[in-house]
């Protein structure tokens, strides 16, 4: 189900759906109580769910367009302009050239590396950027002399930031935060233990739907009160708006509970950063290839009130594709000709489930490839169906957590005459995770032609076949109707993480297999069915 509101003393909100028919999990509109004032914010969307408005009393961002690859174009925040150009260095692409508007106070302009990220960014005064070999931040040079550095363990994990402008340093040992060798800051999941000399206060932070740091408060321990120490709102690609600390003391970890660099004035995520005022990530995705039918630099989407980018990265997605082994579909149209991968490639139709252990809602991209007539010119781009029939979580009293998920996916071949069936496949999944172990039960059904393949994909880019169907029929008699009691694949296998999630190794059949050996079984198959019978 999805969430419907959250409630406290400091701030409560609620979450609606159904405006404007909706009815697919996009938010229409929020209310919220803070500090004794209650406000709106209302939400519309164009067809692709892209936010194209998020508007209330006192704050606004609207007149929200994008281009064809999902790109910002135009936005309006507070009644000033915001312009997006991405012609850079002669060619039109995803990178940045110059924002422009009365929101910047003319034109502002970014220049890049060779990996494509932002070295240089007119807007907020920074004049150079150097990155380490994980395209992170290491220095950061300011017009007025500020220099920020940053350290790394060679995973990308932060150990050290230092400003020149302020003299301090600031270590990063897990959640425990040193500045100039002294214990400052120690993280919890409510907030943060604060020491000042030999005294030390516990602050509590109340965080909206989205993780964003709303109220941040404390018991003082003169008068034995609660006392707010800060609040915060936000606009709907998350910067915050200017209310200021109530006290001198504050946190930095706002928007999706991401620390905000001081100095820098963006987000970090982990594995990149996310600059909130114009709404784009400064790198590209680590896992870009994984996304292909994205901007390298969107962020949630584009739907930052439903979707959050935990790490920087993709959630675990789980992806289903009906693909054309054959270099010819029929009827005179194009296949993908190619055999079974995890690897990015064609498909007539793709699914992507982005389940999150970590999360309590799914949701899901289908797209599919171009499709080309084989004499001729013509070529188009299918608009797959899709839906979630399903999806449940829970935690059971050992501690695994448990999740359903029926979905489908249908896509016509658009060049063919109107009427022309679809392709279908269902996906019946059922989940545990518990303990380093993640187990995967289900099948997946429909018309099994062309051929199936569906995977799932960790944290860092690894992907795991969950089962292949082989080609069988032809596209006259096979794609009539659903077919979804028609078996494709069955799947039963477990795989065991490590600490940050991603895949060591997979068990099934009563069998132990590394991730190599596992997807080379399905790998070396021939998808064709016919083909395996001779």
């Amino acid at each position: 189900g999805w969430l419907k509101g959250t409630s406290s003393a400091e701030f409560s909100q609620t979450l609606n759906y159904e405006e404007g028919s909706r009815y697919n999990g996009d938010i229409t509109s929020v209310n919220w109580t803070l500090a004794g004032s209650s406000k709106t914010f209302s939400y519309s969307y164009d067809p692709l769910n892209r936010l194209t408005s998020g508007t209330s009393p006192d704050m606004s961002e609207n007149n929200i367009s994008y281009d064809n690859l999902g790109n910002l174009l135009s936005m309006t925040r507070d009644g000033k302009t915001l312009g997006y150009d991405y012609t850079y260095d002669g060619a039109r692409g995803n990178r940045l050239n110059a924002v422009s508007g009365t929101w910047f106070n003319g034109t502002k302009y970014f220049r890049y590396d060779v990996n494509g990220n932002v070295t240089r960014d007119d807007s907020r005064g920074i004049s150079s950027i150097s990155y380490n070999h994980l395209n992170l931040p290491q220095q950061v040079s300011s017009v007025s002399g500020t220099l920020l550095s940053y350290s790394y363990t060679a995973t990308g994990e932060k150990l050290r930031s230092y400003n020149s402008k302020t003299g301090t340093t600031t270590d990063y040992v897990g959640g425990t935060r040193y500045e100039n060798n002294d214990l400052k800051v120690v993280l919890t999941e409510e907030g943060q233990l604060r020491r000042s000399g030999n005294s030390y206060s516990y602050e509590y932070w109340v965080k909206d739907h989205l993780g964003n740091t709303r109220v941040a408060f404390y018991r003082n321990p003169s008068t034995g009160q609660l006392e707010v120490l800060q609040r915060e709102d936000y606009y709907p690609f998350g910067l915050n708006k200017v209310r200021g600390s109530l006290s001198s003391s504050k946190t930095n970890y706002l928007y999706n509970g991401k620390e905000l660099q001081e100095g820098f004035d963006l987000l970090d995520y982990g594995a990149r950063f996310y600059d909130a005022v114009v709404g784009r990530w400064t790198s590209v995705d680590p896992l870009a290839e994984k996304m292909a039918s994205w901007s390298l630099y969107t962020y949630a989407f584009n739907n930052p009130l439903r979707f959050i980018d935990i790490g920087g990265m993709i959630p675990y997605p789980i992806t289903v594709r009906a693909f054309h082994p054959d270099k010819y579909f029929g009827g005179g149209y194009s296949g993908d000709n190619r055999g079974y991968t995890t690897a990015p490639a064609t498909a007539r139709v793709t699914q992507r489930l982005l389940f999150d252990t970590d999360k309590s809602t799914l949701t899901s991209q289908a797209w599919s490839s171009k499709t080309h007539a084989l004499y001729g010119t013509f070529e188009s781009r299918a608009m797959p169906k899709q839906k979630i029939s399903s999806f449940t979580s829970s935690t059971g009293s050992d501690g695994a957590k448990h999740f359903g998920i029926e979905a489908h996916v249908a896509s016509a071949n658009p060049l063919a005459p109107p009427g022309t069936p679809d392709v279908d496949v269902f996906s019946s999944l059922s989940i545990t995770s518990k303990d380093n172990t993640l187990s995967i039960t289900g099948k997946l059904t429909g018309d099994n032609f062309p051929s199936t393949e569906a995977f799932v994909s960790d944290p860092s880019g690894q992907s795991v076949f969950l089962g292949i169907g082989l080609k069988e029929g032809n596209p006259y008699q096979s794609l009539w109707g659903t077919n979804k009691e028609n078996p494709i694949a069955n799947i039963s296998l477990s795989l065991t993480t490590d600490d940050k999630g991603n895949f060591t190794g997979v068990s099934a059949n009563g069998k132990t297999y590394t991730i190599a050996d596992w997807n080379k079984q399905f790998q070396q198959q021939d998808p064709h069915r016919k083909r395996e019978n001779k």
